[in-house]
């Protein structure tokens, strides 16, 4: 057996205390070692053997035998195994078997402390016939021989007084004299009779309540007692909703309201300033990841909007079965994303339904415990307006916001959307019905990241809304990062993004493409990243009977993709499209493909190797019937091909011109002017033409009904510069003038 060390003061291990068996004791000084014979009994291999007689005390102990040196046994080799009175067990031996019991006093040493035992009590066989072997204290013979009082008195040491011994139940008398102390065991219920004053140390009632009442300081309903400098004292009773309140060492307590620091605080009940803020947990709410708590919330929610006041709920996991209504004014706090979580237990229901005016989400965190197929986490909808949700972040949703058909306004800011369902789910969803869909919404620095690799649908989709603003947010890794979409009778209006950031799409990072009748107009991209698209970085292309007008992107980073900006249009429903100042660099095909459109400026782009991405194969690409389309101003030097406008067709004030790397296009070989008078047209690029007349008859030239030069017999060219489209006329009598000409 091992020691177990506890504190001395709560008494020594049963394992120190008593032994486990030996055999034998031994009788006289032994050596320890082989087997041997020792008080009658031959001792053999791991035999325990009480060794009490060594010539050198420090030697005894409890052995174990051996053919060899003896052992000490393991509970009697450590110093903590050993205490004075540790009793050990002997079972054999002629003499010395029985209970013996260390006499050495504390400390032990083990190997240093002389150890000395007694036999504790008398053998079993021992004669107990003649009181002559037993230790007796003095005057027992005389008590045995004749038990009185007197002679017991003579055997105790401790006693007081004299006369008769009173034994349990006996009568206790009245003394003639003296004081009566520790009466243990005298019977007050049936000893003692009457009610002792107070003045005597009693209460002079005959029951509890009533002798607590005559003890107590108190006599007005509502009062308590307290200690004062000298006394038990009373408080009486305040004004309701008071709490008591200490004052301090050395002062009495007090009743005291709250009051709020600042000038003009007034004092209200503590049971108000409570309610200020309602916890779900008022109303039974657990939050242990475990209790549906839906009914609890929804009860908290109502109290709140009775009484004005917001609801909070305490850092926790909220298990909700079914929708939770937010009604106008309602608004629940958490204590943060990362400590207020709202999980819901259905594949399908929505979290929270907004159908009210002014209200809010702060400082949570939405999630499932399940994998969601349909219904939302917050869904805005019906009357849904002036709505806020601020410092949120939401897990896994299949669809996480939408709205649908709020008349009002919305913010969205600081959130986060991990996770959303690969293939169909979408992050946010905007308009779903038409007519005038939900308007004024704003997303500032919400991120919109499938982290896990399996790509959402999209992270944010536009149905049928209006005036929406993204600040500062994100959206990774969606197979449409963001997809503009109105169908019939649908249109989504003014949509501005800025310094926000979309990445790593699996096919298209912005994606305009309205279909049937829908509509898209006013749109605004300034300052985002837009990058390494599956195929698109931005596409637009409408259905033919959908339409695209006034889209603007501006100082924008776009980088890889197979496409930087791949836009086609039908007939003139893609309008209005401006891009200018971007800088466009690692599409593995074309930097800009345009095909069929209608009043779009391309401008001041940078098309090519720079930030670090490589070049394009094509910077920019024509197709189609290009009317009133302004190419101009471009670096196109990282372009392997500048411009492409085979297959495209010029009209209406096109013009293709300051291009770096593309104009000047080069000088064209002299030719000979046509039947006077000449009409020359300028190409969709600006132009300089040289005219020369070397006969001897002259040659005018007109440039918008004005007389600009004469020729004649020159040897040098006259230059005209000439606009896109822009034309000259040359007049000329006998022999035809000469030109060539430079395009820009």
């Amino acid at each position: 057996m091992t020691s177990i060390q506890i504190d001395r003061t709560d008494g020594l291990s049963s394992s120190t205390a008593i032994k486990g068996p030996c055999r034998v004791a031994t009788t006289a000084n032994i050596t320890l070692s082989g087997e041997q014979t020792i008080d009658g009994v031959a001792v053999v291999t791991d035999d325990r053997v009480l060794v009490k007689n060594q010539t050198s005390g420090v030697d005894n102990g409890i052995w174990k035998v051996s053919t060899g040196v003896w052992t000490r046994t393991k509970d009697f080799s450590g110093n903590r195994d050993v205490r004075k009175g540790t009793i050990v067990t002997v079972t054999d031996g002629s003499t010395n078997s029985g209970w013996w019991q260390v006499t050495t006093s504390d400390p032990i040493v083990i190997g240093s402390t002389s150890i000395a035992f007694a036999l504790l009590v008398q053998p079993y066989d021992a004669d107990l016939a003649s009181w002559a072997a037993i230790t007796r204290a003095t005057g027992f013979d005389a008590f045995v021989a004749a038990p009185s009082s007197a002679n017991l008195r003579a055997v105790l040491t401790d006693e007081t007084g004299t006369g008769a011994a009173y034994f349990q139940n006996g009568a206790l008398g009245t003394p003639s004299s003296g004081t009566a102390t520790n009466l243990t065991g005298l019977p007050l219920s049936t000893g003692v009779t009457g009610q002792l004053p107070i003045g005597n140390g009693g209460t002079g009632q005959a029951t509890a309540a009533a002798a607590f009442d005559a003890l107590s300081p108190n006599t007005t309903r509502g009062d308590i007692t307290f200690r004062n400098a000298t006394t038990n004292a009373r408080l009486a009773a305040s004004t309701s909703g008071y709490l008591l309140m200490t004052n301090g060492a050395g002062t009495d307590p007090s009743w005291a309201g709250f009051v709020q620091a600042g000038t003009g605080a007034v004092t209200r009940t503590w049971q108000g300033k409570a309610r200020d803020v309602i916890s779900v947990k008022d109303f039974g709410a657990v939050g242990d990841n475990s209790t549906d708590d839906t009914a609890a919330i929804v009860a908290a929610l109502a109290a709140a909007i009775s009484l004005g006041a917001s609801v909070y709920a305490p850092a926790g996991v909220y298990r909700v079965s079914s929708a939770i209504t937010l009604a106008s004014g309602a608004a629940i706090f958490g204590a943060g994303p990362t400590q207020t979580v709202f999980r819901t237990t259905s594949a399908t229901a929505n979290v929270f339904t907004v159908n009210g005016v002014s209200c809010g989400l702060y400082g949570l965190r939405i999630d499932a415990s399940v994998t969601r197929s349909a219904g939302w986490y917050v869904d805005l909808t019906g009357t849904a307006a002036n709505f806020r949700m601020i410092n949120f972040t939401m897990g896994a949703p299949f669809e996480a916001i939408r709205i649908a058909d709020a008349v009002g306004d919305a913010l969205f800011a600081d959130g986060r959307i991990d996770d959303t369902v690969a293939t169909t789910g979408r992050s946010i969803r905007i308009g779903t019905g038409t007519g005038t869909g939900p308007v004024v919404l704003v997303f500032s620095n919400v991120n919109c990241v499938a982290s896990t690799g399996a790509k959402p649908q999209s992270h944010l989709s536009l149905f049928n809304c209006g005036d929406i603003s993204l600040i500062g947010c994100q959206f990774i890794a969606g197979v449409y990062n963001v997809e503009i979409a109105p169908g019939a009778s649908q249109g989504v209006y003014s949509v501005k993004s800025t310094n926000s950031y979309y990445d790593q799409a699996g096919t298209t990072n912005v994606r305009i493409v309205p279909t049937s009748t829908g509509v898209v107009k006013r749109g605004v991209f300034v300052n985002n990243w837009i990058s390494s698209a599956g195929t698109h970085n931005i596409d637009i292309e409408p259905a033919s009977t959908a339409t695209v007008d006034g889209l603007t992107f501006s100082c924008n980073e776009v980088f890889g993709g197979t496409y930087g900006y791949y836009m086609t249009g039908i007939s003139g429903n893609l309008t209005g499209i401006n891009i200018s100042n971007e800088m466009i660099a690692g599409s593995s095909s074309i930097g800009i493909a345009m095909d069929t459109l209608t009043k779009a400026q391309v401008s001041n782009n940078i098309i090519g190797s720079v930030g670090g991405f490589g070049g394009v194969a094509t910077g920019i690409s024509t197709f189609g019937t290009m009317s009133k389309v302004q190419i101009v101003n471009n670096d196109l030097d990282g372009a392997t091909t500048k411009i492409n406008t085979a297959g495209a067709t010029f009209t209406n004030g096109s013009r293709i011109e300051g291009n770096i790397g593309y104009n000047p296009v080069g000088a064209v070989a002299a030719a000979t002017a046509g039947a006077s008078p000449f009409t020359y047209t300028a190409g969709t690029s600006a132009e300089t033409v040289y005219f020369k007349q070397t006969a001897t008859n002259t040659a005018t030239i007109t440039q918008g009904g004005q007389q600009i030069a004469t020729l004649a017999n020159a040897s040098t060219y006259y230059p005209v510069d000439l606009g896109p489209n822009e034309s000259v006329v040359v007049t000329w009598t006998t022999t035809a003038p000469t030109y060539t000409k430079i395009i820009h």
